[in-house]
């Protein structure tokens, strides 16, 4: 088959990707890249049976499905959108792939707010991002300032509850709400920006 015409977006400078050194010391201050979580939620290649050749014919024998609980760091809220995709097509579809369904019951999921946006970043015009508002156990917000490198953390289920009750640090104040929101605000402004340039 040849397609003559294609509709879709279109980058007209490939993207490429480089380690810069920042100026600060951010744990999160780049753009989400070309790789995604789906690897190990839906990996490319599983065993389903193994078949063994006896004296007496055939053996089917069900391949045990591997228990690996993932903790995801890192992820973010456009990220956490095509989780939630994956969700309604491999769990909520009148199907239920059992290495999907296993794979996402056992994840923990640390979710990052977005402070950089990338050329090619589309969570605004999409609604994903870039802060997120669920699918997360817990979500960070990284306040880089002058003076300060902190973390703002939301838990969004019991489970990111309880660990986020043993960490150390304390609690958030009314200024810590206005500068959370604005290191998130960065990125919503940024791509808004680069297009009127």
């Amino acid at each position: 088959m040849r397609i003559s015409r294609s509709a879709g977006p279109t980058v007209r400078k490939p993207e490429t990707y480089e380690l810069i050194r920042r100026s600060d010391d951010a744990f999160f201050g780049y753009a989400v890249g070309p790789r995604t979580w789906k690897q190990y939620l839906f990996p490319p290649q599983v065993t389903l049976l193994t078949v063994d050749r006896t004296d007496n014919g055939l053996r089917f024998t069900s391949a045990l499905q591997d228990s690996v609980r993932y903790a995801f760091l890192g992820v973010r809220p456009c990220e956490l959108a095509a989780i939630d995709i994956q969700d309604r097509v491999f769990l909520n579809s009148g199907f239920v792939d059992p290495t999907y369904s296993s794979a996402r019951n056992s994840m923990f999921t640390i979710a990052v707010n977005c402070a950089v946006a990338g050329g090619t970043c589309f969570c605004v015009s999409m609604g994903t991002g870039p802060r997120a508002d669920s699918g997360f156990d817990l979500v960070l917000t990284e306040v880089v300032e002058r003076d300060t490198h902190e973390f703002v953390i939301e838990s969004g289920t019991e489970a990111g509850a309880a660990i986020l009750a043993d960490l150390p640090g304390r609690s958030v104040t009314e200024e810590d709400r206005r500068e959370s929101p604005r290191a998130v605000l960065a990125a919503r402004i940024a791509p808004l920006c680069a297009r009127r340039a």
